[in-house]
C-alpha cells in the first residue's frame, strides 16, 4: 500500500533526515520538500496533504502530544526514530557552531524528548501501536532491516541515497557534508567519545546529567547502550 503521507516522529540530530531520504528514494522522488522541524502545535493536518510522501521530524515535541496535534488518517503512515542517547546528546549540542548558545538552556526539557520516543520505542508506552518503529543505527547498518522497513512505507527498495549525506541543517554535527558519498565511513557511534576534550564538552555533561530519568532508562532499558 502507498501512502498519502508519512510522518516521522523524531528528534533533532536523531538520524532522522538520513531515514527520510532514503524513504523518498523508495518512492522515486527525492525532489520533494524537505523534511518540516516543527514543534507539534505547528503541525497542520493541511501540511499532510502537500506530497505522496511527506517527512515530519518534530523536534521538542512529546509522544503522548503528538498523538493529539496530527490528524491521522487510513493514508498517513507514522514512523517513529529512535537513536542512542549518548551519540544522540553529542550530536544534539554540536547542532552549533558556537558552545555560549547552550548558556541558561533546559536540558531537561530536550532529553524528556528523547526519553518520550524512547518508551514509545521500546513498548514503555503504547500511544502509537500502528507505527512503524525505525532505530536509526539498525537502519543505517543492516540492509535487511530496511527492506523490511520498506515493505511495511511502501515504495520500490533500493540503497542510491545510503552513501549520501542529508544536507538538511546543514549536514552532520561534526563532519557537516565532508563525507557526502562515503557516509559509512563517518564514525556516528562515537560522537559521545569525539565531544569529550572540545569546548562543548561542558555542556554535553550538563546535558547528561540533566534527567536522571532518561539517563537511567537509557541504561537498563536500551540494549546495545553505549558506555556511560
Amino acid at each position: 500500500m502507498e501512502y498519502d503521507s508519512f510522518v516521522l516522529i523524531s528528534n533533532s540530530r536523531s538520524g532522522h533526515s538520513f531515514v527520510a531520504r532514503n524513504i523518498y528514494s523508495w518512492y522515486g522522488d527525492i525532489t520533494m520538500q524537505n523534511p518540516l522541524y516543527c514543534n507539534a502545535e505547528n503541525i497542520r493536518p493541511d501540511f499532510l496533504k502537500k506530497a505522496q510522501v511527506w517527512t515530519y521530524g518534530t523536534e521538542n515535541a512529546k509522544i503522548k502530544r503528538q498523538r493529539k496535534t496530527v490528524d491521522y488518517s487510513k493514508h498517513i503512515l507514522i514512523g517513529l526514530v529512535s537513536r542512542d542517547y549518548l551519540n544522540w546528546m553529542a550530536s544534539y549540542i554540536k547542532i552549533t557552531d558556537n558552545p555560549d548558545d547552550w548558556k541558561g538552556v533546559d536540558f531537561s526539557f530536550l532529553t524528556g524528548t528523547w526519553l518520550s520516543i524512547a518508551k514509545e520505542y521500546y513498548g514503555e508506552t503504547n500511544y502509537l501501536p500502528e507505527a512503524v518503529k525505525i532505530k536509526y543505527e539498525k537502519f543505517r547498518d543492516d540492509q535487511s532491516y530496511r527492506k523490511e522497513i520498506c515493505k511495511r512505507v511502501g515504495g520500490n527498495f533500493n540503497d542510491e541515497l545510503l552513501e549520501k549525506v542529508a544536507p538538511f541543517g546543514g549536514g552532520s554535527s561534526f563532519d557537516s557534508l565532508d563525507y557526502d558519498g562515503r557516509a559509512s565511513q563517518m564514525k556516528t557511534d562515537e560522537r559521545y567519545k569525539q565531544i569529550i576534550g572540545t569546548e562543548f564538552e561542558e555542556y554535553y555533561w550538563k546535558m547528561y546529567n540533566s534527567n536522571p530519568e532518561a539517563l537511567e532508562f537509557y541504561k537498563t532499558k536500551c540494549p546495545g547502550s553505549s558506555v556511560g
